[in-house]
């Protein structure tokens, strides 16, 4: 005892050193304690207790720590801290004991994973304090181990989840996003042997697997959803989990007992991976390698790696969608302008190396406005959507066809020559102008084709040649004679937009451009929260002319700049007093010159406007051009305004870019809010970008709202802010009245 008392420092000593045995005070029994009360709280505890002599030596424990470390408590009396710890850890256990003598500050030890005596592993989190006698002398540690493996393996699976929802904002293969899924699964179940599987067309097809031979191949073939499939397919067409517990019993089985027995797989638990809107996106399947019923933890696992999945799926749908949105018309399905484009450049520069000659093919409905104004805009749309599968009908797989908006269309030929280009035209006038029935209503529209070709005596671009098409378009219309080659004279059209530029110019520069204002409106309160600046010009002929008429020409002869920086200190002015926001349409010149985030800052502090009240609508050609657009984009967010993505849908959208930008407001173009009554897969569209701005974080702006019905369907799918015709008409800022 008196031995006991006077312990030193090098009483501390590591394993293998002659240290003559160290007795207790008075003897220690297992679970004795000096106070009984204390006794029944440790007694209590989840975590486990412990109490050691200077050498290590267990002195005092309670149930717990037997149960964390696997031993009995008669095995655990006689123990050392040696002999229940990795040996890997002796050395750092030794260290952090010493410190603790020797400062008598307690520490944390790391977490360290311990084998059980069973085999089984778990990761122990523990704490070690110094304990003194009456004296006030060292005489041993304590402290608590906590078994923290479903912590830190729950830790893990997040980490993991995390790491798979990063693959999918990043647009990664969905192959490698559920071959992740499927991994992440086999982290947390190291036995674990599962697929997932795909919804197309009615099926399912395997996706991805992990730990299952190729023996198992006929598990993984096409199986069809409904209630004659497989256990897959049934789970898929009922939308709920399937559990097979028993292979060899469950007659559900039979078609593939053979190979699952033969592989060693005993049960089977099927969870369907369900969309919003209640359709099947596929299936996970796991195997088990005896017959049980998943486990709470492991269905736990399992149904937040069907819900991982489904997020995969939801989003590789809704990319495929907005994909397809950007490069093909949303009325007829065909490639919209820019891509049309793209694809004639592609064309044009083979047909070069190949001295081919191209044609292009401009191409106007004849009497599409009387259709339109007669019967209505679904007659004129459902007519459009005809004139383009009977225009397609006409040509070569090779030929390239595109709509360039409004009743106008365009075709480009990689190898032709006058005669068989003519032969296409007369083809393409035979099928336009034969009677469209269209919903029961016969109407009948004529075309005007304008033909350009190129020559080896003159080099020309994919883009002259469209400009030569629509000039011979313009004459073949005013002759009425249906088609027509470019020739010089038709330059005349030319002429004539150089004399609309001249007055534009002259316009600008007697401040004969006018702002007028659209409000918008907060759906959810009905009041108008903020207002898009427009400019429209005051032509000393016409009258006031929309922007859309003249913009086009201004963007192509270089004046569009001057119009952005002729707009937005007006607006700021005219709008300053007002409580709500105000949105000004900048164009991608604009943005990207050097000096326009300067002339933003030097507009707002001129006319003291604060920068949170300024919106900034950029179309989605900004993406086009996301190196030059980023910086000026993230420049003007730091001065506090506000980025709003302009006629969202309609052009080059992607998830990808927009995870780039700092972007506050989606403006949902009007096209796809004019087809929300008639056109589900537009109404699917919308639904999926109101989703996308909720999960973004940003406004949605429905624009282009002309309808009751238009507006009732929005407020019923949570749309927050709206504009259109149905709400307010633009007009100059003076005319409105916006406090109410």
């Amino acid at each position: 005892m008196n031995e006991e008392n006077n312990t030193s420092e090098s009483e501390l000593q590591k394993p293998g050193l002659n240290v003559k045995p160290i007795e207790p005070e008075e003897p220690l029994a297992f679970f004795r304690f000096n106070q009984a009360s204390l006794k029944e709280v440790v007694e209590d505890l989840q975590d486990g207790y412990y109490e050691t002599n200077l050498r290590g030596d267990l002195i005092a424990f309670n149930r717990a720590l037997c149960r964390i470390h696997g031993y009995p408590p008669e095995t655990m009396a006689n123990m050392n801290f040696r002999d229940y710890t990795p040996p890997e850890l002796h050395d750092e256990i030794f260290r952090t004991y010493h410190k603790v003598y020797k400062t008598g500050q307690p520490v944390q030890i790391l977490d360290f994973k311990v084998t059980r005596p069973d085999g089984s592993v778990c990761i122990i989190h523990t704490s070690v304090h110094l304990v003194h006698n009456s004296e006030g002398k060292p005489t041993g540690f304590r402290g608590i181990s906590r078994d923290v493996t479903e912590q830190k393996r729950n830790e893990a699976y997040e980490n993991t989840r995390t790491q798979i929802l990063e693959m999918i904002a990043r647009n990664e293969a969905l192959v490698k996003i559920m071959e992740a899924v499927l991994a992440s699964l086999q982290e947390q179940m190291p036995d674990f042997a599962g697929m997932i599987f795909q919804e197309n067309q009615g099926y399912l097809q395997c996706l991805a697997s992990i730990n299952l031979p190729e023996s198992c191949a006929p598990l993984m073939g096409d199986d069809i959803i409904g209630p004659d499939g497989t256990i897959f397919g049934r789970a898929a067409f009922s939308r709920m989990p399937i559990f097979i517990d028993s292979v060899e019993n469950d007659k559900r089985c039979e078609k593939y007992r053979h190979e699952l027995l033969k592989n060693g797989i005993r049960a089977l638990w099927v969870y369907p991976i369900i969309a919003k809107e209640e359709s099947a996106l596929g299936v996970l399947a796991a195997c088990a390698g005896s017959e049980k019923t998943p486990l709470e933890r492991e269905a736990g696992w399992l149904q937040s790696a069907t819900a991982t999945a489904e997020i995969a799926f939801e989003h590789h749908r809704m990319t495929n969608e907005l994909s397809y949105l950007s490069r093909h018309d949303t009325l007829t399905g065909l490639l919209n302008r820019r891509s049309f484009m793209v694809e004639s450049r592609r064309m044009f520069s083979l047909a070069e190396r190949k001295a081919w000659t191209s044609a292009m093919l401009f191409l106007d409905l004849d009497g599409f406005k009387h259709v339109n104004d007669t019967w209505g805009h679904q007659i004129g749309d459902l007519l459009l959507v005809t004139a383009g599968q009977r225009l397609s009908e006409c040509l070569r797989q090779s030929d390239c066809l595109g709509r360039m908006g409004g009743d106008e269309f365009a075709v480009f030929v990689p190898e032709v020559n006058t005669e068989s280009v003519q032969v296409i035209a007369n083809r393409i006038s035979r099928a336009i102008c034969q009677p469209f029935d269209l919903n029961g209503m016969i109407v009948s529209v004529g075309v005007s084709i304008g033909i350009a070709l190129s020559s080896e005596d003159e080099e020309i671009s994919v883009d002259n040649l469209l400009i030569q098409a629509d000039s011979a378009m313009y004459h073949a219309k005013d002759q009425g004679i249906g088609w027509a080659f470019y020739k010089p004279e038709h330059q005349k059209i030319a002429g004539k937009k150089a004399r609309m530029e001249s007055m534009l110019r002259r316009s600008m520069a007697n401040n004969e451009l006018l702002v007028h204002y659209q409000p918008v409106r907060d759906l959810k309160t009905g009041q108008w929260v903020g207002a898009e600046a427009l400019v429209r010009w005051d032509h000393p002929e016409r009258g006031i002319v929309a922007a859309a008429e003249f913009l086009p020409l201004a963007e192509s002869r270089g004046l569009i700049c001057e119009i952005d920086r002729y707009v937005l200190p007006r607006a700021l002015k005219q709008t300053r007093d007002w409580r709500g926001w105000i949105s000004v349409n900048v164009s991608p010149v604009s943005l990207c010159r050097s000096d326009w985030v300067s002339f933003v800052s030097d507009s707002l502090k001129s006319q003291d406007f604060p920068p949170e009240r300024l919106i900034l609508e950029v179309t989605e050609r900004v993406l086009l051009d996301m190196e030059r657009a980023a910086a000026p984009l993230e420049e003007l967010c730091r001065m506090g305004v506000r980025i709003a993505l302009d006629d969202f849908g309609r052009g080059y959208s992607s998830l990808s870019y927009l995870s780039r930008l700092s972007v506050h407001c989606l403006k949902i173009d009007q096209g796809l809010i004019k087809a929300l009554k008639d056109n589900t897969r537009n109404t699917t569209l919308v639904e999926m970008l109101l989703a996308l701005s909720k999960k973004l974080g940003v406004d949605a702006v429905a624009e282009g709202v002309e309808t009751s019905e238009e507006l009732e369907w929005l407020i019923q799918n949570n749309c927050g802010l709206a504009q259109g015709y149905f709400l307010a008409y633009p007009a100059a800022w003076e005319t409105l009245n916006l406090n109410g």
